[in-house]
């Protein structure tokens, strides 16, 4: 019988984005840096950057296998509105040269995902 090995497909994404995960939520709660005067707060580049990554991370380890059921299609759904969203709610506290690329990813990929989504529904 064959056991799983660690280097499967879905390892290599989720080992890579839990490691991120914690990190950014370190920095977030354990940093004079970030404030909580206002929400969201302002980051350094490199956490938002991290937040903004993770939900299109997970995305893509969770579709390398067929959706067949509609929690599947649900968690995906909502990792794909959170993508987009994420740009919208810090909106102002970056400078635009870097907030518009956040934005045109956010657009370019976010579509993508919900295209991907509409492809693939096949549970029932």
């Amino acid at each position: 019988m064959s056991q799983p090995g660690i280097f499967t497909k879905s390892n290599l994404v989720y080992i890579p984005l839990s490691v991120t995960t914690a990190h950014t939520l370190n920095f977030i709660f354990n940093s004079p840096l970030s404030t909580w005067q206002e929400f969201p707060p302002k980051l350094p580049t490199s956490v938002y950057s991290s937040i903004f990554f993770i939900p299109l991370l997970l995305f893509l380890s969770l579709s390398f296998e067929p959706i067949q059921t509609s929690k599947r299609f649900y968690t995906l759904l909502s990792l794909a509105l959170i993508f987009v969203s994420i740009p919208i709610s810090f909106r102002g506290k970056y400078p635009p040269t870097l907030h518009n690329v956040f934005v045109a990813y956010g657009a370019i990929f976010g579509l993508k995902m919900l295209l991907f989504l509409k492809s693939n529904q096949k549970f029932h």
